[in-house]
């Protein structure tokens, strides 16, 4: 089997490490059309503000890592041509050598480029560009351009044109080196993905770091500068017509993406919304042996269906569905809520699932309803309490959670407020025969939107989270259901403590799987040898991907009386961390260890979260005598 994927950022890398885990004996090959293969686009604001020292330091992984990993890597190599019939990828080296490379199975993984837009100075041939000291970015070569007009040309100022996700990142890494930095937005808010008064909230925190910030101003023309100690002119047009006139020694125009689609689309694959390549949510196109994933395919949406959302978290998800199945999987991609998070110097800025007038553009029948709040991010009698503004959008008919939006400072944790709101919203359907259409719920946060004496939505409630639904999983070969000991009679609820020798989350992660699998059937504990003083971060974040949230556990150190007390008492990893007894009260689970195959970090935890999950599966069918799949 050979499986090629062209693309080496984030579905294209996924893809091909995917493929590589479900089959060590695949050969795998990725077609790179630079040297920078697994390389952080979001990252770069960081490397130019001089946070990041090195631009190595944004790689994911290093090109010996993938290397390692499995993979063939074709750099400085673009794919020129798709012949579907043949399967066969036509290419061209940085020689400028054409040939072919056969293949079973492709996944098209081309991104995204940036928007040019039509400013006189930007287009034709007489553009301006890096040599200028006018740029673009979105890529490694991008950056590197950037940092060579900073490093040989010192600039004293610079435009930003766009005010999204990277203009605003930028805006605040040009200032960190010491430039005075003009934003210019067309619309009437920076960060126009938010609604406007929390927008404000954003500018406010630009201007107040000395950001000249300019809305409802369209740049007509960037031209050379004829006099005077800047390089460039930049002329736009201001509200109500005026002229506005900004100097700058450096240009940087970054006003969004487009899916970059034309190698698929020379090849016959349907484009879709916005010219995106269309997909299952298997991430099949309609040309046999064709895969594709990311920033250049359709996004499925939770709320609404086929769109496009440009995302490196949803591109990376992607990727896994696309590698698994082009190896004859069947896993599908469940989803986008479009959940984004943003810093801009000390505010940070989040958004899921959809705004009111998205809701209503959507045109699903919903009755959309806007509820805004200003909660302290802990207890204001404790020192150091900041306001968060928050802002929650549902379906005043029938319940249904659709989104939203936080904005606080950056010690306020809104990256992770945000991700307890961005699980499978309850549909209507979900209801129980009967229930009236009040609360907007939601099984990960807890969280409910009730309905005030005048009618209006109240964040004040916070019912029960409902369990999450539970989906059956096949199997072969006979269970055997969990005998108690006589400190344990059947009229109680058996207790399983999972315990781990380093730190290392093993332990947590099963306790908070069994939980999810077993329900309120089993009393569930966690303990470990040498625990430390916080949960593992990594741990806790591949559990957070399937919406179970141990980042308030504390690690508890074993102890005999805890042995004592189980029902069942669960060794995790390689090595005893017990004393084995005779009997049906102990196991030891072998679990995969990743880092023995070259693979680290989240992608390391996540095959030992999806390892334990199967363990724990088989443990809960056994205690319960039902299948209770924890894994998504």
């Amino acid at each position: 089997m050979h499986l090629v994927a062209i693309g080496g950022s984030d579905a294209g890398i996924s893809a091909a490490l995917r493929a590589r885990e479900r089959d060590p004996s695949t050969e795998v090959t990725v077609v790179v059309a630079d040297s920078y293969p697994n390389f952080s686009i979001c990252g770069i604001p960081y490397y130019v503000s001089g946070e990041i020292p090195h631009w190595r330091d944004l790689a994911h992984r290093t090109s010996a890592d993938l290397e390692a990993a499995g993979l063939t890597l074709r750099l400085d190599t673009t794919a020129t041509g798709i012949d579907v019939a043949s399967r066969r990828l036509a290419v061209r080296g940085a020689d400028g050598r054409v040939e072919t490379i056969g293949y079973d199975a492709l996944v098209v993984g081309t991104g995204a480029v940036s928007v040019r837009p039509p400013i006189t100075g930007l287009t034709g041939p007489d553009a301006l560009g890096p040599d200028d000291g006018v740029h673009l970015l979105h890529s490694m070569g991008d950056t590197f351009a950037v940092m060579k007009t900073i490093t040989e040309t010192a600039p004293r100022t610079a435009v930003v044109v766009g005010a999204g996700y990277i203009g605003l990142e930028m805006a605040e890494g040009l200032t960190a080196r010491g430039l005075a930095v003009t934003q210019i937005e067309a619309l009437p808010e920076v960060l126009p993905t938010v609604d406007p008064e929390l927008g404000a909230l954003v500018q406010a925190e630009l201007l107040g770091h000395g950001v000249d910030v300019l809305t409802w101003t369209t740049v007509q023309q960037i031209a050379r500068a004829s006099g005077g100690r800047s390089r460039l002119t930049v002329h736009a047009t201001g509200p109500d017509g005026m002229a506005v006139t900004r100097s700058a020694d450096l240009v940087l125009v970054v006003v969004g993406v487009r899916p970059d689609t034309g190698l698929a689309a020379a090849a016959g694959a349907r484009l879709g919304f916005k010219g995106a390549v269309v997909v299952d949510d298997g991430m099949r196109t309609n040309l046999p042996g064709v895969f594709a994933a990311g920033d250049c395919v359709v996004t499925h949406h939770r709320l609404l269906g086929r769109t496009w959302l440009p995302l490196g978290t949803t591109a990376h998800k992607q990727g896994r569905v696309a590698g698994e199945n082009a190896l004859g999987g069947n896993r599908r991609f469940a989803g986008s809520l479009g959940t984004q998070v943003v810093k801009v110097f000390d505010v940070v800025a989040a958004r899921t699932g959809l705004r009111e007038h998205e809701a209503l553009a959507a045109g699903r029948g919903w009755t959309p309803v806007t509820s805004a709040a200003t909660p302290d991010d802990h207890k204001a009698y404790y020192p150091g309490a900041t306001p968060i503004d928050v802002r929650v959008t549902g379906d005043d008919s029938t319940g249904l959670l659709l989104g939203a939006q936080l904005v606080g400072r950056r010690g306020a944790e809104i990256s992770k407020r945000v991700d307890t709101l961005r699980r499978r919203p309850v549909q209507p359907d979900d209801r129980r025969p009967g229930q009236r259409p009040g609360p907007l719920l939601h099984p990960a946060a807890g969280l409910a939107v009730g309905r005030r004496s005048d009618g209006h939505p109240d964040l004040g409630s916070r019912p029960p989270a409902p369990r999450p639904a539970r989906r059956p999983r096949h199997r072969t070969g006979p269970r055997r259901r969990i005998p108690m000991t006589a400190s344990s009679p059947t009229t109680q609820r058996p207790t399983v403590l999972f315990v781990c020798v380093k730190n290392d989350g093993k332990s947590q992660m099963a306790a908070g799987l069994m939980n999810r699998a077993a329900g309120d059937t089993v009393t569930v504990t966690s303990a470990g040898t040498q625990p430390g003083s916080a949960v593992n971060g990594l741990s806790a974040q591949s559990l957070q991907e399937l919406g179970i949230d141990i980042t308030g556990e504390v690690p508890r150190a074993l102890t005999p009386e805890m042995v004592a007390a189980a029902t069942i008492v669960v060794t995790l990893g390689r090595g005893a961390t017990v004393d084995p007894v005779p009997g049906p009260r102990f196991e030891t689970w072998d679990t995969d260890e990743p880092s023995e195959r070259g693979i680290d970090g989240i992608e390391r935890m996540r095959l030992i979260r999806d390892d334990i999950a199967r363990h724990v599966d088989e443990l809960a069918a056994r205690i319960t005598g039902a299948d209770h799949p924890t894994g998504g």
